[in-house]
């Protein structure tokens, strides 16, 4: 009697058993062993891949695939990118890549205030992938341009929405004209004519700090930038993952394990958690807390590091009056202030009088920069340890941005 045999549709296949043999037979032949063995171990290779391929249990509960088969994946499309100012362009270049594309529109050396920019950069918003821009006022035409020409597949990032909270109200002490503020039955202005206040919306208008109602000097506020640089990222992953990345689980939780993977984005966070400690120890042992700037750019530094800045003009960096100029160099006289700053995006005339005034020097602090946010954050803070007199410690472990 023949024997019985399992049936073999009810055993997985053995792709290596089958293969083995018929390859033994040719590996016993010296003719065919130089011209098949390459081809053969190659076939080997792949059989258990297409085995699994074609077993339906095998495509139903494959594993998700490894880190850095996903990353792989990522990392094959460049970007177009658009930021609106040049500190921006120090946070995004680092995290987009190779091949990418990054245009500013507002170019080094111009104020953000109040610039008009060009209709061919403008253009550049079209064929854009992200878009990064500050809000909170600062941009309207890109505002503008980008409300016309929607795209679906444009990211736009605003730094005001991605710090977690609105553009603080402008709250803190500059020179002001009391003249141009007070109502005629007002009460006769104090000796210290500095000018105090709270704007309560968006719509209030300020002689002195112009028509927009928050700060959107945003970026110099390290916590402000370790928040747009999560963002940023977020968004780049999101333009570049493929379905085949995403292994058929969410889309945001493949973006959160590829940050957590991601040694460029740790590196740029660790390294503004250093500024931001850098900065705190430093001004912590100022023996002097106010400074002299040349437009009301500084607020976010003086709230993070309670110090004071009297600006010689406001918000929008308009024409300083002769009121404000008085009060500047009453404050140096009476505070014993040794630094009037200037901005290389501004006219230095009125900063200059005042010194030349009271015998103070001129010096620069910068909100702008060329491009480099981390060499700008850097240089202003030697400029600032110099004015109050704050020695810069020495580095130690970096504390979490807050």
């Amino acid at each position: 009697m023949t024997p019985q045999h399992p049936a073999r549709s009810a055993r997985t296949p053995r792709p290596l058993a089958l293969l083995a043999r018929p390859l033994g037979r040719l590996l016993r032949r010296p003719l065919c062993l130089a011209l098949c063995s390459t081809a053969a171990l190659s076939a080997l290779a792949a059989m258990p891949l297409m085995a699994a391929a074609g077993s339906p249990a095998a495509a139903s509960t494959a594993a998700p695939a490894p880190a850095s088969v996903q990353r792989a994946a990522i990392a094959q499309r460049p970007l177009n990118v658009v930021v609106t100012i040049a500190p921006l362009r120090g946070l995004v270049e680092g995290l987009l890549p190779p091949g990418s594309s990054l245009t500013v529109l507002v170019p080094p050396g111009v104020s953000e205030h109040g610039y008009e920019i060009p209709p061919a950069s403008l253009a550049r918003l079209a064929r854009a992938d992200i878009v990064v821009k500050i809000g909170a006022g600062l941009e309207p035409q890109v505002e503008k341009f980008i409300q016309a020409n929607p795209r679906p597949s444009r990211a736009v990032i605003v730094l005001e929405d991605s710090t977690g909270e609105a553009a603080k109200p402008h709250e803190h002490e500059h020179a002001a004209d009391p003249a141009a503020t007070a109502p005629e039955s007002a009460a006769p202005a104090q000796a210290n004519p500095a000018h105090a206040h709270n704007h309560d919306g968006p719509g209030h208008s300020c002689s002195v700090c112009g028509t927009h109602a928050t700060d959107p000097h945003l970026w110099l506020n390290p916590a402000h930038a370790a928040a747009l640089t999560r963002a940023v990222a977020r968004e780049v992953l999101r333009a570049r993952l493929s379905p085949e990345s995403l292994a058929g689980r969410p889309i945001e939780s493949a973006i959160d394990e590829a940050m957590t993977a991601w040694p460029e984005l740790s590196a740029q966070l660790a390294r503004i958690e250093r500024i931001d400690e850098s900065y705190r120890r430093t001004l912590a042992t100022a023996k002097r807390r106010t400074i002299i700037v040349a437009h009301d750019a500084f607020g976010e530094i003086e709230r993070r590091y309670n110090i004071r800045a009297v600006a010689i003009a406001g918000l929008h960096a308009g024409e300083p009056t002769p009121a404000a100029i008085r009060t500047a160099i009453e404050t140096i006289r009476t505070e014993g202030l040794t630094t009037v700053f200037i901005e290389p995006q501004l006219s230095p005339r009125a900063a200059k009088r005042i010194a030349e005034t009271t015998g103070a020097r001129v010096e620069v602090l910068d909100p702008l920069g060329t491009g480099d946010w981390f060499g700008l954050m850097e240089t202003n803070l030697r400029a600032l340890s110099k004015a109050l007199d704050a020695p810069i410690p020495a580095p130690t472990a970096p504390q979490a941005a807050r």
